[in-house]
């Protein structure tokens, strides 16, 4: 009998999500009208009290799109941001640039721009 365990995908979608929301916080915080300017509908996302929880709760087969839309969410936010100083140098946005470095790489045949580095 094998057994396949889908922590490493559940730990990587709290590892993104929980980034993201940090640096929606921050965000929120030290540059309103930036954040202000978000789709709510991304921002609702991770900005839920249990957001970061939520995503834990996705079922394994979901994990893999669960997956590409974080990533995706991660690199337009840092896309979105990079030529804003007061933002590309907050301590959160630097994160977010080593999480999505570390853990996704890009695909010019992905439709979001980056996949999940490991399967």
């Amino acid at each position: 009998m094998h057994i396949k365990s889908s922590m490493r995908k559940l730990s990587r979608l709290g590892l993104l999500s929980q980034t993201i929301h940090r640096f929606w916080v921050n965000l929120k915080r030290h540059h309103r009208c930036c954040f202000d300017k978000i789709d709510p509908a991304v921002r609702s996302r991770y900005l839920k009290k249990k957001a970061p929880g939520l995503f834990a709760m996705v079922k394994p087969s979901q994990t893999a799109g669960a997956l590409a839309e974080v990533s995706a969410d991660l690199y337009d936010l840092i896309e979105q941001f990079k030529d804003h100083a007061g933002i590309d140098n907050m301590e959160t946005c630097k994160m977010m640039q080593r999480v999505l470095s570390r853990q996704c790489y890009m695909t010019p045949e992905a439709a979001s721009g980056c996949e999940s580095r490991h399967p």
